[in-house]
């Protein structure tokens, strides 16, 4: 027997053979049936915008068989979960919590566009304004990022990639030098996901001269940790934003990271200040930005390589 955790809904599956001697899966916990690799459903081209908190985890318990017969079964279950997977995300998506999906987007293989479609309370799929959108010769399938703010399609023909942003009622529009260049018949994308912090807070204050923030913020548990040296870093302070590249900061012997520049006409200091157990402190002091026109609460963002958290602040002006 196998078991698959797959976004906290538990699937079982078991391996039997009907008289002709194929292998057949069923899954007895959510219902779900499926046939051998061949037979298994497939989706060309379609991407749901859902973001899962949780990764897939796969688990093999056979204790009653032979050492021999579990390794063949696991490379053959090894296999059919490769086949199951696409149609196993989508499914189980519908029972991850708290759901945020807005917008649904398919590749069109023949027609060379992306339809863009609104997902309703109850799934129903309503086509968003403009849809469908051009893309390039032969689109084979589309990626949205973590964001939500930029979706992605590999054309197999032209061999390249085509990029949007996407609107708040999820139009699609070509980002500046849409398409680029990949490599021979490209068929498929993946994103790297952000893996959100466990916790944050901060004080925000703000003047006509610039700011003062202070966050403290907890790495969450899929983390493999964050190395500012090496990795951009992006704080976004209501309508501001910038982004501290690779190389910038500097690695104290205490093991404080430390970046003093300016950047897009702003002056910066910022501090990354490790305290254990994956626990930080983020000091970050801008002159040269006049951000009194925000309004309370103050969405501050703050991104280091793909670790990323969002806080509600309550500035003081």
């Amino acid at each position: 027997m196998q078991r698959a955790v797959l976004n906290r809904a538990t699937v079982r599956v078991a391996d039997t053979r009907d008289l002709s001697g194929r292998v057949t899966a069923k899954s007895v916990k959510r219902g779900y049936c499926a046939k051998k690799q061949s037979d298994l459903p497939r989706s060309r081209g379609l991407t749901v915008f859902a973001p899962v908190r949780r990764p897939a985890v796969a688990a093999v318990d056979e204790p009653n068989q032979p050492s021999s017969r579990r390794g063949g079964n696991r490379s053959w279950m090894m296999r059919a979960c490769s086949r199951l997977w696409p149609a196993l995300a989508i499914a189980l998506s519908l029972f991850a919590a708290p759901l945020h999906a807005q917008f649904a987007y398919v590749a069109n293989f023949g027609s060379d566009t992306v339809s863009a479609y609104s997902i309703g309370a109850h799934g129903a799929l309503t086509p968003v304004p403009g849809s469908p959108f051009a893309a390039g010769s032969l689109p084979d399938s589309v990626a949205v990022d973590p964001t939500g703010k930029f979706a992605y399609v590999v054309n197999a023909d032209d061999g390249t990639v085509s990029a949007y942003s996407i609107g708040a009622n999820g139009a699609l529009k070509a980002v500046p030098g849409s398409p680029f260049a990949a490599g021979i018949e490209p068929f498929s994308i993946a994103i790297t996901p952000l893996v959100p912090f466990a916790s944050s807070f901060a004080k925000l204050e703000i003047s006509a001269e610039g700011f003062e923030l202070e966050e403290s913020f907890t790495l969450g548990r899929n983390s493999n940790g964050i190395n500012p040296v090496t990795q951009n870093v992006t704080l976004k302070i209501g309508t501001f934003s910038v982004t501290i590249p690779p190389g910038s900061f500097k690695k104290n012997p205490n093991g404080r990271f430390a970046f003093e520049g300016t950047i897009n006409g702003v002056s910066l200091e910022v501090q990354i200040v490790p305290l254990g157990n994956n626990i930080f402190t983020f000091k970050a002091e801008g002159e040269g930005v006049d951000l009194t026109r925000l309004t309370n609460p103050v969405t501050v963002v703050l991104r280091i390589g793909i670790d990323s958290g969002t806080t509600k602040v309550t500035a003081e002006f």
